[in-house]
């Protein structure tokens, strides 16, 4: 047996564990705002208040992020929804977080935010201002599991 496709396999392989390897990869897939963290915060910590935002489910805001770096931004706030889609890229990490960038399809302008994992299921984020710009404070979001 040649050489040559057991070289060309194991190059292919290596290829496609290196593709998996970069710390954004653990970001693909569609994440959920953490509704709690946000309406507290609105609420002024008025629990009735927070608790009532949350069963009309006044806010809603989810994120996917794709595999070939592009991103869908579905949100809703008192009913009224809006979806941009955009492109993100990975740039480095600096301690516990992710540096992205992130650019609306309609936006002629790249935008950094940060990102920090906190575990498989949970992240941290201050989404870029075409996204929210109301808050400039991390906002938790969980991983979409996808129903079997």
């Amino acid at each position: 047996m040649s050489s040559r496709p057991v070289l060309l396999l194991a190059l292919v392989l290596l290829a496609a564990s290196a593709t998996g390897c970069s710390p954004a990869a653990r970001l693909v897939g569609k994440w959920q705002l953490d509704t709690s963290t946000v309406t507290n915060e609105l609420s002024g910590g008025n629990q009735a208040l927070a608790a009532l935002m949350n069963s009309v489910q006044a806010l809603s805001m989810d994120i996917e992020f794709k595999g070939d770096g592009n991103v869908i931004v579905t949100g809703s706030v008192l009913g009224q929804s809006r979806t941009v889609n955009g492109a993100w890229r990975y740039v480095k990490s600096e301690g516990d977080s992710l540096v992205l960038m992130m650019k609306a399809q309609n936006d002629p302008a790249e935008r950094e935010f940060r990102v920090r994992l906190i575990g498989p299921d949970r992240m941290e984020m201050v989404p870029p201002s075409w996204i929210s710009n109301t808050t400039t404070k991390p906002m938790t979001f969980v991983r979409v599991v996808p129903k079997t």
